[in-house]
């Protein structure tokens, strides 16, 4: 909607060839992997285990409010795949998609990981202390700086969509063993 009625532009697509749409799966799900490897080693082996241990009820807490609890299977799906969707689809496509006619493409790289960054600094403020949240918020800014080259790179958002999904079924993986595995 504000592409067209605001920004006054044609939706357009880019389409590039199977090879880009393999090299961005495959470079996506590389550094999906590698993140989601070093959540659970970070998790493990260094005090970030035991500040998640210890906000353990204020997660349990917030995430049966949003009635998630009870379906949490249901909701790790649709958040991993759906609502990654969406968040490459404005993040990468619109904000960093337009930032970079409006600025140097450095900066639009910057500019929107900022954004990123400064959107899930609030959610994860809502499970975690602020300055733990700023902290998980800046992991998330990188990846989304990441995700950012991987579209600019290979012309599609489809590597960087696996890329956050493999990262969200990791944080849903972390989650679920603090709900459910204490």
């Amino acid at each position: 909607v504000a592409t067209g009625l605001i920004l006054r532009e044609r939706f357009t697509r880019e389409r590039p060839g199977l090879l880009h749409r393999r090299k961005s799966f495959l470079v996506g799900g590389l550094f999906g992997m590698a993140t989601v490897a070093l959540m659970l080693l970070l998790k493990e082996y260094s005090p970030m285990g035991g500040v998640l241990q210890q906000n353990g009820a204020n997660i349990r807490e917030r995430v049966e409010g949003l009635g998630m609890l009870n379906h949490f299977v249901l909701a790790t799906f649709a958040i991993s795949i759906v609502h990654a969707a969406l968040e490459e689809f404005y993040w990468r496509w619109f904000v960093y998609g337009n930032l970079r006619h409006l600025v140097s493409q450095p900066w639009a790289h910057v500019i929107a990981a900022l954004g990123f960054t400064s959107h899930h600094i609030v959610i994860t403020s809502q499970f975690f202390p602020l300055g733990f949240a700023i902290f998980l918020g800046v992991c998330v800014g990188i990846g989304g700086a990441f995700w950012s080259w991987l579209y600019q790179r290979h012309r599609t958002l489809w590597g960087a969509w696996f890329s956050h999904m493999i990262v969200d079924f990791g944080i849903f993986w972390v989650g679920y063993q603090l709900l459910f595995r204490q």
